[in-house]
């Protein structure tokens, strides 16, 4: 219980609130006619069954993969097979559904979806746990080549899986390049540990949540409103790089405040 509650605080309040704000954000760009009610409808139906706006999609991903772990943890070990023997059995029956782009598919396919999301989360965090507790903790940065080469052949590999993997792989493709492409990039990142330029990125993964449910759904919708509207201008090209330079030095002027006076919105 102490455990849900801690993880309720760090993921299900921002899911909430960050729902909330961007929920109003859309029905304000509805009355001026930039979203009609079908948008509206369809955001607010992906908020009520788990499937998330945008980028919000992650946090109850997370809140349930992390508490079928948690469960399995107080569980004999043949429980953890099982669970994944079923993970796998429900993608495999899931991917096999030709859900189609109909209004009516979207519908059905959006809570089956959410489940799918929760159990691939739920993979990954156990593997996390297992390759932290028993490769990452005892890696050293004394081979940095044998490191850097590995994490190029992983990352390598990650892209090849995402972009041509057959058909036939299809099954498997969930639970191979998003496991192999952060392996390869933990081992990059621990050869490069240590260079200043890093720190930009370290600073934005503390900051990954506010980061997420800011950038995609409330700061580029606005710049594409400007740009097209105002400017009419085509949003894509220079005009996209531009607009996305500018929105990362107003998102990191968001962070301070945000963390000093609006702490519930992160889950602190």
């Amino acid at each position: 219980q102490e455990y849900v509650r801690k993880r309720w605080k760090q993921l299900g309040i921002p899911y909430l609130c960050w729902s909330l704000i961007i929920l109003l954000f859309d029905a304000l760009l509805w009355l001026f006619s930039y979203y009609d009610s079908y948008f509206i409808a369809r955001e607010t139906y992906k908020f009520l069954v788990l499937r998330g706006i945008g980028t919000l999609w992650f946090l109850p991903a997370l809140f349930g993969g992390e508490l079928i772990w948690r469960w399995l943890q107080i569980k004999r070990k043949y429980y953890l097979i099982i669970v994944f023997i079923i993970s796998c059995l429900y993608q495999a029956v899931y991917t096999s559904f030709e859900w189609g782009d109909g209004t009516l598919n979207r519908i059905i396919d959006a809570p089956f979806r959410t489940i799918s999301n929760i159990l691939n989360a739920y993979i990954y965090i156990v593997f996390g746990y297992y390759a932290y507790k028993l490769y990452f903790t005892k890696l050293h940065c004394s081979k940095r080549i044998m490191l850097m080469i590995a994490g190029i052949i992983l990352c390598c590999i990650a892209y090849y899986t995402a972009n041509y993997l057959p058909n036939s792989f299809s099954l498997f493709w969930p639970y191979l390049a998003p496991v192999i492409g952060p392996m390869g990039l933990i081992l990059l990142a621990k050869v490069m540990q240590e260079c200043k330029v890093l720190n930009y990125f370290a600073f934005w993964g503390r900051n990954s949540l506010l980061l997420m449910v800011t950038h995609y759904s409330i700061i580029m919708v606005t710049f594409q409103l400007i740009v097209e509207k105002c400017l009419h201008l085509d949003f894509n090209g220079w005009c996209n790089i531009v607009c996305f330079i500018i929105s990362m030095l107003l998102q990191y002027l968001m962070v301070k405040p945000i963390n000093k006076y609006a702490h519930i919105l992160i889950g602190k």
